[in-house]
């Protein structure tokens, strides 16, 4: 007399991570360096957290930060996920038999974790693009901030400064009239 039987194979666990990275377009006003610097103060400015030399900004639950050196912005999203599988069996079957049907549930399990991996993946770049829109415009508000600054200090830099007016039209667009007496 044989009997079936189920061996439940052990959890089978992946890791998935996908980014996504915005790089602001700075004007070359002041060194390289001096821009970072000030894009990084213009963040702090409008309410990015500094912690442990880092910039970062939770948007939609999902934290963003700014590199420790240059302008780019990260949002790293990271997560496990796991395939189950159990194996059918039989007592009368083979050792051979009993080899195969754990290879092939091995496989099927390992199949299952990538079709899992790339509905994971799919999610995760919802997340990513539904963001997005919202890191881009802290972006283009720091821009904004960072240029006029920038402005101000390459003026100042000519000469003595009389009066600075800052605008912002209502396209978004950016006007910084500053009056310098040149040395």
């Amino acid at each position: 007399m044989s009997y079936a039987y189920k061996v439940k194979l052990e959890r089978l666990t992946g890791v998935i991570e996908q980014a996504g990275v915005w790089q602001p377009s700075l004007m070359h006003i002041l060194s390289s360096d001096e821009m970072a610097g000030l894009f990084r103060q213009a963040l702090i400015d409008i309410g990015w957290i500094e912690s442990a030399g880092h910039l970062s900004l939770e948007v939609d639950g999902i934290r963003c930060e700014l590199a420790t050196k240059g302008t780019e912005i990260r949002a790293v999203i990271s997560e496990e996920v796991y395939a189950e599988q159990t194996v059918i069996g039989d007592t009368d079957d083979s050792p051979t038999l009993k080899k195969a049907r754990l290879s092939e549930g091995k496989k099927r399990q390992a199949d299952k974790l990538e079709k899992v991996k790339e509905a994971e993946i799919r999610k995760v770049t919802e997340k990513l693009m539904s963001i997005e829109a919202k890191v881009k415009a802290q972006m283009d508000l720091a821009s904004h901030q960072t240029h006029a600054k920038a402005l101000e200090i390459k003026a100042g830099r000519l000469g003595e400064i009389k009066s600075t007016q800052t605008q912002v039209a209502e396209d978004g667009t950016l006007e910084v009239t500053i009056h310098v007496n040149l040395n």
